[in-house]
């Protein structure tokens, strides 16, 4: 799934945008993360790993006056046997997807660290002239 990064997008619009009842909550999960010179790994089922970006693609793009920052990549979890770097950095975080009751395959995702919003952006397979009316709403445009 790609993840569409907006840098035009409103914080205060996205937030009142999910209050309405365009969107509704889909998911909910949390997610620990160490952070380390070495790199960043993940506790999932008791078992440490550590990421790995794999077929990394980025692409920008214009769509009626609305940048579009495109990423494309695959994350693969290596199990770690050994022991963790000796200096790191613990994050929890709190990941809601939010699906639109009108395009199915538009998602916003907001990630929580700390109860504090830290990252937003949009996932979907697939991008048509529809969705322009909805990001339309996320920005200041």
């Amino acid at each position: 799934m790609s993840k569409y990064i907006y840098p035009e997008i409103s914080q205060t619009k996205i937030k009142n945008i999910l209050k309405q009842s365009q969107f509704r909550l889909s998911s909910t999960t949390h997610e620990t993360k160490l952070y380390s010179q070495d790199g960043i790994y993940t506790l999932s089922n008791d078992k440490i790993c550590k990421l790995q970006l794999e077929n990394e693609n980025v692409e920008v793009h214009s769509l009626q006056n609305i940048k579009l920052v495109i990423t494309d990549y695959t994350i693969k979890n290596i199990p770690v046997y050994s022991q963790l770097p000796h200096d790191y950095i613990v994050q929890h975080y709190t990941i809601k997807k939010y699906i639109s009751n009108q395009y199915k395959s538009f998602i916003i995702v907001m990630i929580y660290g700390e109860d504090e919003l830290m990252d937003y952006y949009i996932e979907t397979n697939e991008y048509n002239d529809n969705y322009v009316s909805l990001l339309s709403l996320l920005t200041d445009i």
